[in-house]
């Protein structure tokens, strides 16, 4: 449930949020359905624009080429239906259908495990690990992130792990650290990804929220393993009367406006 005295009614970097009796139906071009216990269940969406934002490492255009990774310029338009079962200690994010159409052809794919999410006691992630959805490729390829926090409830650390697995889908797979987020210098603003239901900002794709911190970052430091260097980004927020931020602004490349967000009260 959202915040019944104020919730995200525009999110820049989403569109349009809808809801129906306090529950969010549709975000951006996702519809979200719940089943009869309120959990959800399925996500819908039929748009034009990338595949899955910000998970596209996962996704295979071309199924007899195991090591080509999306390339979101040649997606031209997309459609999908992803289901969601809910188990005692996670979550599973299931493709039902996809159809995409790009520089190289249509393809379609069905009936596979994308993602896996762990959640802690205070419904914030504590793991996901990300598959490829082919069935074609005999050594799946995951990707595997770990969420750290301190005793103030905000992110600390975000390892990303990647690798090869048999098919074998638990929560801590090998692999070989790829990068490591390490977020400080929080505020004292209210975080406004915790107005929505963190179990289902985590899943729907158009909101893609992972960070559920209390409050807001104000720089992230993003280590890449491989290069050995890391790069350093510094945040700024302007805020509304009940301290949830209206926008947000990177100072580390030259002020750019990131997100801006409207409410309704």
């Amino acid at each position: 449930m959202v915040n019944s005295k104020l919730r995200i009614s525009n999110h820049s970097d989403i569109g349009e949020l809808v809801y129906e009796n306090d529950v969010l139906i549709k975000a951006g071009r996702d519809s979200i359905i719940y089943n009869g216990s309120g959990q959800i269940e399925k996500i819908v969406s039929n748009s034009l624009g990338p595949l899955i934002p910000e998970r596209c490492f996962v996704i295979e255009i071309s199924p007899g080429q195991s090591t080509e990774r999306c390339d979101e310029s040649r997606q031209l338009f997309s459609n999908y239906m992803l289901s969601i079962e809910v188990h005692a200690d996670f979550t599973d994010l299931y493709l039902d259908s996809l159809c995409f159409a790009n520089s190289i052809g249509i393809g379609k794919a069905y009936d596979a495990l994308l993602e896996r999410y762990y959640f802690n006691k205070d419904d914030r992630l504590d793991s996901v690990v990300q598959f490829n959805f082919f069935e074609q490729i005999q050594d799946v390829r995951f990707g595997t992130f770990h969420y750290i926090y301190g005793s103030d409830d905000n992110l600390e650390i975000v390892r990303h792990f990647g690798g090869t697995t048999n098919g074998v889908f638990g929560r801590d797979l090998n692999g070989i650290l790829l990068d490591e987020l390490i977020y400080s210098k929080y505020d004292f603003g209210n975080n406004p990804n915790n107005l929505l239901d963190r179990k289902v900002a985590a899943i729907v794709p158009s909101i893609d929220f992972r960070d559920f911190s209390k409050n807001n970052v104000g720089a992230i430091q993003v280590w890449d393993i491989s290069l050995d260097q890391s790069t350093v980004n510094e945040f700024l927020y302007s805020y509304i009367e009940c301290e949830y931020p209206t926008f947000r602004q990177n100072l580390s490349n030259n002020q750019f406006l990131e997100y801006s967000i409207d409410y309704d009260f």
